[in-house]
Order: C-alpha cells, then structure tokens, then sequence
C-alpha cells in the first residue's frame, strides 16, 4: 500500500514526478478502463484536464451526468462541494477529488455551524440553500436550488403558502422573502447580512454596474493606446539618438 506522505497532505494531491517516455494520457485513459472510473472536468479547469475529461460542464450537470453513467468510479476535478454534490448523487460509488484543497469561496462563505444556528434562530421557515455550498450545508436545507430555477421555486413555495404568513430563508446571493431580499453574503470576516431590495432595485443595481464596468474598460483601452503611443516615442527617440550617434 502507497504510504502517503505529509507533503500531499500540505498540498492536497499527489506531487510526484513523472517517469520519462510515459504517455500520460494514455496512461490515464488505461487506468479509466481499467478500473471502470470516469472522468468530470468542471468548465473552470484547464484544457488539459478537460481534454482527457469524459464529460466536461457545471457542478451540477456533471453531477447528474455521473448518476447515469455505470462507472464504479468518479473523478472530479473542480473544487471540494462539487465532489460532495456527486457523492450525494452517486451514493454508491468512489468519488474522488484531485486538490483536496481546491475550494469555493461561496462555499466557504456560508459555513454549516454559522447557518446551523442562523436556521435555529428562524423556526417554522423553508430552509433553501444555493447548489454552490458544503453537503453539511445541504443537510440543513430543505432545498437546494441553482441560478437559474432560484426564482421559480422560491415563488412556487410563496404561491402555495401566501396566505399563511409563509416565509423563506436563504443561503448566498438568493432571494430571501417576499417581495424578494438580496444576501450580501458572508465573504472573508464580514458577517451575514441581509438586505431588503425588490426585483426592480436590484435590476438598476446591475444596469448600474455595467455602465461603470463599460467606462472603466473605455478607460482602459484609452490607457493602453496611450501607453503605446509613449512606447513608439520612445523607440523612435532611441533610433534617432543611435543615428546620430553613427554620424559621430
């Protein structure tokens, strides 16, 4: 049996160099076939990895796509929640994550013990969490929503329970409440902080915010085609100087 060695641990995946006239590739897909394994590639990872991938796409798509397949194995290269997420899919099958350090920074934005006792503190609500957080996360939640079908459940949940005062708590940028509620989120040391916006707000919040990101790359690209402008100068002063230098 491999001993494993304290510096994997500190790095989180095997570091070790490659015997020369391996075809690494090759070696790899054997090894698939060999040991029934598959391999998920998220669209974040390098081409490299997504070259040799069976199947390439989101934490959640790559998810379900393992759950159909009859492989007795799943390698996932993306980060630590989408290993869960396939795991919790595939319950019968060996999971395995290359970077055992490889995480989300939504996911560790909302640790399980912190939303653990925010859920406590709000009894009687339905718990809906974003697909981006940890399996113990998911534990604490009733459902686990993506960015696209957010909205629709929040509001099918609302519809069936308007009358009943029913309410909604969330994890991450989702929709909280009715007439909808942004979360700032908890990122670095900040602590969770929710504040109310309708849907319109939010829309000229975002217009807002690619009308500044346009001036800014305006500015940009001004910036560069001053730069060089200055270059070319700067060239043609040093072809100059060695001119007249040559006529001396």
């Amino acid at each position: 049996m491999t001993q494993i060695k304290d510096s994997w641990k500190q790095k989180g995946y095997v570091d070790e160099p490659i015997p020369e006239g391996i075809d690494l590739k090759a070696e790899i897909r054997r090894m698939c076939k060999e040991k029934n394994a598959i391999i998920l590639a998220h669209y974040y990872t390098e081409g490299v990895l997504q070259d040799i991938a069976d199947f390439v796409g989101d934490s959640l798509g790559l998810a379900q796509q393992a759950a159909r397949t009859d492989a007795d194995i799943i390698l996932m290269c993306g980060v630590h929640f989408m290993g869960e997420t396939n795991k919790i899919l595939c319950p019968e099958k060996t999971v395995l994550v290359p970077d055992l350090n490889a995480t989300c920074s939504l996911a560790e934005s909302c640790q399980a013990e912190d939303f653990r006792k925010f859920v406590e503190a709000h009894p009687g609500y339905e718990v809906i969490s974003y697909v981006n957080t940890s399996a113990a996360v998911k534990a604490l939640t009733d459902v686990v929503v993506t960015s696209s079908n957010a909205k629709k459940i929040v509001d099918t949940f609302l519809n069936q329970k308007a009358e009943d005062g029913f309410s909604v708590v969330v994890s991450h940028d989702e929709i909280k409440a009715k007439g909808y509620t942004l979360s700032a989120g908890q990122y670095f040391d900040v602590k969770i902080e929710y504040v109310p916006i309708t849907a319109d707000e939010f829309a000229e919040k975002i217009a807002g915010f690619k009308s500044r990101l346009a001036e800014l790359n305006a500015k940009g690209a001004e910036l560069d085609r001053t730069i060089a402008t200055t270059l070319d100068s700067l060239k043609l002063n040093e072809h100059v100087a060695g001119d007249k230098e040559s006529e001396g």
